[in-house]
């Protein structure tokens, strides 16, 4: 009988895993080179309804915090210039690929709801997959890691 109820809760656990809204989201913090403090932070997720790409991020230059932003790109080429642009090439930053565990967070077609404050209260350790300090964006291979985990966050499903 121990067997049995050990094979059913072992069933029941499956199925639970199964039905977990699983979501990879892609985190880039710019860490300031004089400041050693981070300046730029954003969130990338990928919409599988608008097949498009989400960054919300806010800025924080020492203790003012600038607004949130959140753009949409329906070309990684666009979301790839894009992220040249706010992020300064001289400095380092950190580059984690999340597992958002039941996500969405919200109702069903909300994700345009969704902001950087709420993003970062859903983050924890836990939730890293993989992470990668002091990443230099003069060097070719760092864009080619940001490009594969777009990539991920487009084709990779629960």
């Amino acid at each position: 009988m121990a067997q049995s109820q050990s094979k059913m809760i072992q069933e029941e656990s499956y199925e639970e895993e199964v039905n977990w809204q699983n979501k990879l989201v892609l985190y880039i913090e710019e860490i300031d080179s004089d400041k050693k403090s981070p300046d730029m932070r954003c969130f990338i997720i990928y919409d599988d309804d608008e097949k498009e790409y989400l960054i919300s991020g806010m800025r924080r230059e020492g203790f003012v915090t600038g607004e949130q932003h959140k753009f949409y790109c329906k070309k990684r080429t666009n979301l790839l210039n894009y992220l040249k642009s706010i992020f300064d090439p001289k400095n380092e930053v950190n580059i984690i690929l999340y597992n958002y565990i039941n996500y969405p967070p919200y109702k069903e077609n909300e994700l345009t709801q969704l902001n950087f404050k709420q993003l970062h209260l859903l983050t924890n350790k836990k939730k890293e997959i993989v992470g990668y300090d002091g990443v230099k964006l003069t060097d070719y291979s760092s864009w080619n890691y940001i490009t594969m985990h777009l990539k991920n966050l487009e084709f990779v499903r629960y």
